[in-house]
C-alpha cells in the first residue's frame, strides 16, 4: 500500500541530520584545533527538490556569553538534490577552547 511505502522513508534525521535551512542539511560536524585557529567539518545535504548552481552557507561562532565572534561565509558550487558534499572551513583567529557554540546556516541559493 502507498501508507506502507510512505513510513519506509527514512527522513533525514534518522539518517542523522540536523535542518539548517532551505532544504539543507549538516551531519557530522567536528570543530578541532587548527594551529592558533579551528578548523570546522562536515556534511552537508541537499534534500530540497532543487538543484542549485550555487549554495552559500554561513558558519556563525560564539563565546561562551552568547556573544557573535565571527561569521564565515562559505559556498558549494553545482550542489545537485540528492547529493551529499563535503564542506572544510577555518575560523582564524579563535580556538576551539574560545569556541562555545556554533552554528550553520543557509544564506543564498542559486
Amino acid at each position: 500500500t502507498a501508507e506502507a511505502v510512505k513510513e519506509s522513508v527514512v527522513t533525514p534525521e534518522e539518517e542523522g541530520y540536523k535542518e539548517i535551512g532551505d532544504g539543507f542539511y549538516i551531519r557530522n560536524v567536528t570543530l578541532s584545533l587548527f594551529g592558533s585557529s579551528s578548523q570546522i567539518k562536515g556534511e552537508i545535504k541537499n534534500f530540497s527538490e532543487k538543484d542549485r548552481g550555487i549554495a552559500t552557507f554561513a558558519v556563525k561562532v560564539y563565546n561562551a556569553s552568547n556573544m557573535l565572534l565571527f561569521t564565515q561565509d562559505f559556498s558549494l558550487k553545482t550542489f545537485k538534490k540528492g547529493e551529499v558534499r563535503s564542506f572544510n572551513e577555518i575560523i582564524s583567529g579563535y580556538t576551539p577552547f574560545e569556541i562555545a557554540r556554533y552554528e550553520i546556516i543557509t544564506k543564498r541559493r542559486y
